[in-house]
């Protein structure tokens, strides 16, 4: 709340000195903190509060009540069903990913389940939904960026690499894929990788 405008700034009622108090040895340490805390949220905090008082002052039933149930139900966990173009048109292939590969990675999401689409959208992003994507917008901003995995310092030769399963940064909405041989072992590895019970929300 705006009461708390003079503790975040700093003030000798919590301990902290002032921001525009000398500083000396002995407050240095309290100075930063006052100063970070300040930085980050005093100098905001009228304007955060007028932003909070507003989403208040929203009649949220009226505007929940626009939307269907299954407008609603799509918004918040996604579509039960995740087609298979709309999946690869949200992917970015890096052309150094090579053509085999993308073209057999095609070919899975093409062949496979909805469910294992969007098993592969959870496990490279954390969640079900697709982010919103216009087919018109550069590769850059598509959802999901899918790019090689580059061989780590224990991995001795390209064989070993082969080995490894793909990895995924949820952050970066990047899955890695290491230069698989062929069709069936891009599908075992991706396979074992999504039901791993591994990812972001274990972690």
């Amino acid at each position: 709340s705006g009461l708390d405008v003079v503790a975040l700034d700093g003030g000798e009622e919590d301990g902290r000195p002032p921001l525009d108090a000398p500083l000396t040895d002995g407050n240095k340490g309290a100075a930063i903190v006052a100063r970070v805390r300040h930085v980050l949220v005093g100098c905001r905090l009228p304007a955060l509060c007028a932003v909070r008082q507003g989403f208040h002052s929203l009649q949220w039933g009226a505007l929940v009540a626009l939307f269907s149930a299954a407008e609603l139900h799509e918004l918040m966990v996604g579509s039960q069903f995740l087609d298979a173009d709309a999946l690869w048109a949200a992917l970015a292939v890096d052309p150094k990913v090579g053509a085999p590969l993308q073209g057999w990675l095609r070919e899975l999401v093409g062949e496979r389940s909805s469910a294992w689409r969007k098993q592969l959208v959870r496990f490279v992003t954390g969640h079900y939904v697709l982010r919103c994507h216009s087919p018109h917008r550069s590769a850059e901003h598509a959802p999901i960026s899918v790019k090689p995995l580059f061989p780590k310092a224990h991995a001795a030769s390209d064989d070993a690499l082969a080995e490894q399963l793909p990895e995924a940064s949820t952050c970066a909405c990047t899955l890695y894929l290491p230069p698989y041989e062929s069709k069936a072992a891009l599908e075992a590895k991706l396979d074992l990788a999504l039901s791993s019970g591994g990812g972001f929300w274990s972690a």
